[in-house]
């Protein structure tokens, strides 16, 4: 038997960066030079098995076997007859961008057919599964026009509904109508919301998720790491005025959405694409970073919400100097 990278995690520019992104996900922070000769050495040799590879590093014997083993755990590398003819696949990755959540600002204004119009185009031409709901205001016309869009969201292929903040809410009986299609509340820090609606998840917000919104790691949401590491969801949010934005806690503005072919076209938009394209080897403080591999913060976290290359405001990390420091490091200087 010889062992091969699973062509699956490919899709990453060369073998040896896809499964340094993989390890970097369960192990953290640092990877043995050992561990990357040896990724180097199956992505170039012909034939190798497990042993072989063993006796070729045996300096390193225990780290090279602990991370093998990881490896072929997750399928990462796979073991397959010597006499089998392999030909590497090369996986791209897919040029549509698939919006996982969907949320919106409901108003009593909100239209039930310009929801149905978007909530169509999504689900066709996005997969998108979960729709997620805050309220502008405090008004039972707004609270109606929740529980039709619920209902149709349903009908038209959504898994989940869920309502983003509840606290807002003073009306304590706004989920009467809606709560047959609700499945969870996304609820403020600290916050001692409970609910009797049988099948109705409660996730609590930590108290700082903006400046750690990959804690909101739950069935709703689908993150994952673009190629050096920057960390968020798929989503998207429309407001009550019908612009269009990342994430209710980013408010970069891509464009506004009166329609489905609106929004076509601004998910299709230069400025779209450049956010969810956005990696942090485009920051000039993170593109020096030895951590950046394994950094968490969030794309929300700029400095300027405006300019995708801003430096994060909640880092104390200086990479030029190696140090971490009691405030916030926004910019540094690198010394070529």
């Amino acid at each position: 038997m010889k062992i091969i990278i699973n062509p699956a995690v490919t899709w990453c520019k060369g073998y040896k960066k896809a499964l340094l992104m993989h390890l970097h996900d369960e192990k953290v922070q640092s990877v043995p030079l050992s561990v990357i000769e040896v990724i180097e050495y199956i992505a170039t040799c012909k034939k190798t098995n497990y042993q072989d590879i063993l006796i070729r590093f045996s300096a390193h014997a225990d780290v090279v076997k602990s991370y093998l083993d990881f490896l072929r755990h997750n399928k990462w590398l796979l073991e397959v007859p010597s006499f089998v003819a392999y030909q590497p696949i090369s996986i791209e990755p897919s040029p549509v961008l698939k919006i996982r959540n969907f949320y919106i600002e409901i108003s009593e204004n909100t239209r039930l057919d310009w929801f149905e119009n978007i909530a169509k185009w999504l689900r066709k031409h996005r997969a998108t599964h979960s729709l997620i709901v805050s309220f502008a205001n405090d008004s039972k016309q707004a609270y109606e026009n929740a529980s039709d869009i619920f209902n149709s969201a349903k009908r038209h292929g959504f898994n989940q509904c869920g309502i983003l903040l509840p606290k807002h809410l003073k009306n304590e009986n706004v989920y009467f109508g809606i709560r047959h299609n609700l499945d969870f509340f996304l609820a403020q820090p600290n916050s001692d919301y409970k609910t009797e609606i049988n099948g109705v998840e409660v996730i609590t917000l930590p108290n700082d998720i903006v400046h750690k919104g990959s804690h909101l790691q739950s069935n709703l949401y689908s993150c994952r790491h673009n190629k050096l590491g920057t960390y968020r969801a798929d989503n998207i949010f429309i407001n009550k005025n019908k612009y269009v934005y990342p994430h209710p806690f980013d408010l970069y503005l891509f464009g506004k959405a009166e329609n489905s072919l609106d929004l076509s076209n601004v998910i299709n938009s230069p400025k779209t694409k450049s956010y969810f394209s956005m990696s942090k080897d485009k920051i000039d403080k993170c593109r020096i970073c030895e951590y950046r591999l394994s950094c968490t913060n969030s794309l929300w976290n700029r400095q300027d919400k405006d300019i995708l290359s801003s430096a994060p405001n909640n880092c104390t990390y200086d990479p030029t100097e190696g140090v971490w420091h009691d405030t916030t490091v926004t910019s540094t200087t690198c010394k070529l």
